[in-house]
């Protein structure tokens, strides 16, 4: 080997240990950017499945806000028709029918006078003063004048005074007054009558000790084998009676209209009788009958 001036022109080498190093630089960088992008992908997987799942409850509110909002126009419709049946009862075709005695006997108040006195003996009944207890209505031409306290009416033409009454149009049983039927509330015990017949207590005893599973004694209907009645009460709501009998003709001019033929199938009451004891519901329905039976379409 020459060397000239003092300088060797044997090239140099890093060490090995130097590219090693590099080497495992090199290596731990890739394996953080692997980590990194492992770690994006992952994330950006999460916001997709995030999408997805808001797209999917975004669809499913809709769906319910679709339906919230058939619920509400069905509701609406329902309280649009109760309306109507309570607009008729309290405005028009109130089911009451008011009578005058002529001849020995009793004849219908016309139409439009027979809504005119209904609405004033409203009036009454809300205020019962002396200023409410007289009133002046228009029947077939007429001016008649009313008295509410003595249930009169007097002819103004000829001065000629008859008897008055009003029929509340519910089923024959009813013993509640027609002043307190038209004046009922939402209070239950308005609707109550109590029934002292013996023989209905005994039939609705019956009622309740045989039907259902008051047989099985395996079953906690069983008890109802001892069950002791302590008071029976009938039902006598005015305005329910009254829309019970617009929604039935309602019902029936609609079947006509569509030719709908409806032939009444009778119900089987007795479906879950048990023990071989007799139709205690079925055998016992004339007894508790109101006076006017459902309509069997």
């Amino acid at each position: 080997m020459i060397c000239l001036g003092g300088h060797s022109n044997t090239p140099t080498f890093p060490k090995m240990t130097d590219w090693e190093e590099e080497c495992r630089t090199m290596q731990q960088t890739l394996s953080t950017e692997r980590i990194e992008r492992e770690r994006l992908e992952s994330a950006l997987r999460e916001q997709k499945e995030k999408v997805v799942a808001t797209k999917v409850k975004k669809r499913c509110w809709k769906n319910a806000f679709k339906k919230e909002q058939t619920m509400r126009a069905e509701a609406e419709k329902k309280v649009e028709e109760m309306k109507k049946v309570q607009d008729q009862l309290t405005v028009g075709n109130s089911g009451a029918c008011w009578q005058y005695e002529e001849s020995g006997g009793w004849h219908a108040v016309p139409p439009e006078g027979n809504e005119q006195m209904h609405q004033a003996y409203l009036a009454y009944l809300r205020d019962p003063t002396y200023h409410n207890r007289f009133a002046m209505i228009t029947s077939a031409g007429v001016p008649r004048q009313v008295d509410f306290e003595l249930m009169m009416q007097k002819h103004c033409g000829t001065n000629k005074v008859c008897q008055i009454r009003i029929l509340p149009g519910v089923p024959h049983q009813s013993v509640t007054p027609p002043a307190c039927l038209l004046q009922q509330t939402d209070q239950l015990r308005s609707f109550y009558v109590e029934i002292t017949d013996g023989h209905i207590h005994d039939k609705v005893r019956e009622v309740l000790q045989f039907t259902g599973h008051g047989q099985d004694g395996s079953h906690q209907c069983s008890c109802m084998k001892t069950a002791t009645v302590k008071s029976v009460h009938r039902i006598e709501n005015w305005r329910l009676w009254q829309g019970y009998k617009l929604r039935r003709e309602a019902l029936r001019k609609e079947h006509a209209s569509y030719n709908v033929s409806v032939t009444p199938v009778a119900l089987d009451l007795d479906a879950f009788d048990a023990g071989g004891v007799g139709k205690a519901m079925t055998s016992n329905q004339e007894v508790f009958d109101c006076g006017e039976p459902l309509a069997l379409d």
